[in-house]
């Protein structure tokens, strides 16, 4: 995943961001998530709705794709992997 990630950027010719940069995209593309969860509710007025897309899971699902990404990015930008870290702490935790 972290080579994949590497690879979007450099395709896509992304500007790395430092890792509060990386941070507040991250809550960016968490609220977007908010957002769509939001519509699903409904009921809701708002401002422009014509620019503010129904919920929709396959969207829901790349905006916490999104979401995540960034937060990997964070990771990376400060010189670590926080899915070796994840991966090792629920090792650690269930095969103990």
């Amino acid at each position: 995943m972290i080579d994949l990630i590497a690879n979007y950027y450099e395709v896509r010719g992304l500007k790395w961001p430092t890792v509060e940069q990386a941070l507040m995209w991250a809550q960016t593309e968490l609220a977007e998530v908010y957002e769509l969860l939001l519509a699903r509710d409904g009921g809701w007025s708002r401002n422009n709705p014509e620019s503010h897309q129904g919920f929709d899971k396959d969207a829901l699902a790349e905006e916490l794709g999104d979401s995540i990404m960034m937060l990997i990015v964070a990771g990376l930008v400060e010189g670590v992997d926080p899915l070796a870290a994840l991966r090792e702490k629920v090792e650690r935790k269930t095969l103990s």
